[in-house]
């Protein structure tokens, strides 16, 4: 795998083939990943943590083509503008952890580190990647929020996940990310909207290059690396996994591979959505017309439109909410037929 790459051990990281997490005789691994794909990024960040030995310590870092990845406990049409992603060719992902909404592009690079639940510490790890920075003369410091900034400006959004024996903490870094197109995609207006899930926390946002123009992908993640071998003091230098798609030819792939398709499964990525409800007004042929609609797990379960019968409303009951065709409903007049292309319209 990755014959291309450099398989000589170096003076601060070592190069191989991928190294089993299950099986790893040291406690202290870093995994890099050349692939750019986020279904597959994320997946491989979850089959780490699944597989892993509960004493170790490990360091994924990875970056994604342009993409917004979402909290498990968020609502997709609250946090984003949906339509301006379809009409960008940008995917939004559902990750696994909770926390808010980021944005990734090839200028942001993605952290993550793993390690046992009894040692978890989010300052810590948010701490360790600040310093990383310093050592780039980036002046980072870590905020109440444990989010990574400079000079009041966030340049890190990290989110955590903990279980009965294991935890990890993850998050972005702004190096040269595309700003404008990172205020286009989380750009929403839908304020009606009232959720059960997870708000995002807006903060004002920089690129790392702001204070340091040298800085790229991989001078960062030979940084961090660095920073982590220091911190766990190992004898032996970390061996590090430059790892892409191709995991998915070898033993574990098939694991990697499901996880990766659960992540793109409807029943995950939009059936995890908490419930919501929201409301719309027009005006249609001279009338107000106001609509609430109820979602739970992706799926309508109460609309009152104001001017449609409950026969009518009835036909949008367990259907996919944002999903649904005007082919679908079944009108009796152009008013009714206007109406219903207006609902979905808003959705």
């Amino acid at each position: 795998m990755l014959t291309s790459l450099r398989s000589a051990c170096l003076s601060t990281r070592c190069y191989s083939t991928l190294v089993n997490p299950q099986s790893a005789t040291t406690e202290a691994l870093a995994y890099v990943s050349h692939s750019t794909d986020p279904w597959f990024n994320l997946a491989f960040e979850d089959w780490l943590f699944r597989t892993s030995s509960k004493p170790s310590h490990v360091l994924y870092l990875y970056r994604n083509s342009p993409s917004v990845i979402i909290g498990r406990n968020q609502n997709p049409w609250k946090e984003m503008d949906l339509k301006t992603l379809t009409m960008l060719g940008i995917p939004f992902v559902r990750r696994r952890s909770g926390g808010g909404t980021v944005f990734h592009d090839l200028g942001n690079t993605n952290y993550s580190v793993m390690m046992p639940q009894s040692v978890f510490n989010r300052r810590d790890n948010a701490q360790l990647v600040a310093s990383a920075l310093n050592q780039l003369r980036v002046p980072a410091t870590v905020n109440e929020r444990n989010d990574i900034v400079v000079d009041g400006y966030k340049v890190s959004g990290s989110a955590f996940k903990l279980t009965s024996s294991r935890a990890y903490h993850h998050g972005t870094m702004l190096l040269d990310s595309n700003i404008k197109t990172l205020s286009q995609a989380l750009k929403n207006t839908n304020h009606s909207m009232i959720t059960k899930g997870v708000a995002s926390v807006r903060s004002p946002v920089k690129n790392i290059v702001e204070w340091q123009s040298s800085i790229t992908h991989d001078t960062f993640v030979d940084a961090v690396i660095k920073r982590f071998e220091e911190h766990h003091k190992v004898d032996k230098k970390i061996v590090v996994s430059d790892i892409d798609e191709s995991v998915l030819k070898e033993k574990d792939g098939d694991q990697i591979r499901k996880l990766r398709d659960e992540l793109q499964e409807w029943s995950w990525h939009y059936g995890q959505t908490p419930e919501f409800t929201v409301t719309f007004s027009t005006s249609i042929e001279g009338a107000d017309v106001n609509a609430e609609i109820t979602s739970k797990q992706g799926k309508i379960i109460k609309m009152d439109v104001s001017g449609l019968s409950e026969e009518l409303t009835g036909q949008f009951i367990d259907k996919k909410y944002g999903f649904v065709q005007a082919s679908d409903i079944q009108t009796r007049s152009q008013k009714e037929k206007s109406v219903v292309e207006w609902l979905i319209e808003c959705m």
